[in-house]
């Protein structure tokens, strides 16, 4: 199934049909995991906003913060699926997606990834020319910060119960 394809059977849905709202998630993270341009994964994000609000307004009151966790988290995997190059966090993507984010009204500004974007793309610049004497210190500095960065973001996408 591509993107498009999702859509339209998304549009097919008659109103006020049942909607099995975990298979189209899992279907919005599979494309999500296929998508090879950022207007494919913009809209899957898009799609995911929209399922979620949807779904969001059926939740028991008492289910609601558990629910808005569950989805925080969820959102954050796509995120974090998009900044990965190889399987590394690029600082730099991170900044890019989460500005993008913000500007399209899916993030807060003050979001923590957005922080932690905003964090990568400033002080995570190309290193300096080869031989110079000062690529080691700042080397060492990148290592650590990136170190910060990934143990930071595991924390915001899976919570802290999973960082030992």
């Amino acid at each position: 199934m591509s993107v498009s394809e999702l859509l339209e059977r998304l549009k097919a849905l008659p109103v006020g049909a049942p909607l099995d709202w975990r298979q189209i998630r899992e279907d919005i993270h599979t494309e999500h995991e296929r998508a090879t341009t950022t207007a494919d994964r913009v809209a899957l994000l898009k799609i995911h906003k929209a399922l979620m609000d949807r779904v969001e307004r059926d939740v028991a009151s008492d289910n609601m913060e558990k629910f808005k966790e569950a989805r925080r988290k969820d959102y954050r995997i796509l995120i974090a699926r998009e900044t990965l190059v190889g399987e590394n966090v690029d600082p730099q993507k991170l900044g890019e997606i989460t500005q993008r984010e913000v500007e399209a009204g899916r993030m807060a500004s003050d979001d923590n990834l957005r922080e932690l974007g905003l964090i990568g793309a400033r002080f995570l610049t190309p290193l300096p020319r080869k031989g110079d004497i000062m690529r080691k210190v700042f080397l060492g500095s990148v290592v650590c910060v990136v170190a910060i960065i990934a143990i930071y973001a595991v924390t915001l996408v899976l919570g802290p119960a999973h960082v030992r």
